[in-house]
């Protein structure tokens, strides 16, 4: 995961996005800021059950949290960078940065993007175990009872406000 700070400005600012519109930030208002991911940015698999199918150690990670949590959290919508021997990051050539990842939980405890058990519900109804699932001996730990109740598989992240 990236490394963020939490911060805040004293007086109000003025900055420019990156269509070099303006929007103001300050007073007492803090932001999370985290540093820029250099590179091809892309989006390895979402809150609602879709995968790019491309990068099997990530899905098997998303697996992986789920069972090492007990069934009550399942760490999706993974996004970010994949090294691919072009730009080294901490003097690795091949590596993961991700970024902004989503939880879903039993209760939804973590805001908009968890999508609780119909979340993790979708995970596993699209989920096909893989080698890395195997080499983590994982392959057979999935939830007894699968429900993505009308959750739509989707690349974006889905909000669960929009489904209820």
């Amino acid at each position: 995961m990236r490394d963020a700070a939490l911060g805040e400005f004293d007086d109000p600012i003025t900055l420019l996005d990156e269509d070099n519109r303006r929007f103001t930030m300050g007073g007492d208002k803090p932001f999370l800021l985290e540093r820029e991911i250099r590179g091809a940015f892309a989006k390895f698999n979402s809150n609602s059950g879709w995968s790019c199918g491309e990068d099997p150690i990530l899905d098997a990670f998303s697996h992986w949290t789920w069972v090492e949590s007990g069934g009550a959290e399942l760490v999706c919508d993974l996004q970010g960078h994949r090294g691919d021997g072009q730009l080294p990051y901490l003097g690795s050539a091949f590596y993961y940065l991700l970024t902004d990842p989503c939880i879903c939980t039993r209760d939804r405890e973590y805001g908009e993007s968890d999508l609780g058990p119909a979340g993790i519900g979708a995970f596993f109804q699209n989920h096909v175990c893989n080698e890395w699932c195997e080499h983590l001996d994982i392959e057979y730990e999935r939830p007894a009872y699968v429900n993505a109740g009308r959750l739509q598989t989707r690349m974006s992240t889905s909000y669960h406000s929009i489904h209820t």
